[in-house]
């Protein structure tokens, strides 16, 4: 699931955790649970893999340096 997640954000710029569960997770059998999503959601921040903005309640990826 992490790694469809990551998938689904690299085109997006910020994404809900619903557009995440219904759009980048809606074709996967059997589809994860709302929980289980949003708990994974959370995991990958702890682990410094996503941020997530309060103010407009979306995730992206962390910005990546560039490299030369």
């Amino acid at each position: 699931m992490r790694e469809r997640i990551r998938h689904f954000l690299v085109y997006r710029d910020w994404c809900t955790a619903s557009v995440i569960w219904q759009d980048g997770l809606g074709r996967l059998q059997p589809r994860p649970s709302w929980l289980a999503v949003w708990q994974e959601l959370h995991r990958m921040r702890a682990d410094g893999e996503l941020l997530f903005d309060e103010r407009r309640m979306c995730w992206r990826l962390p910005l990546r340096p560039r490299t030369r």
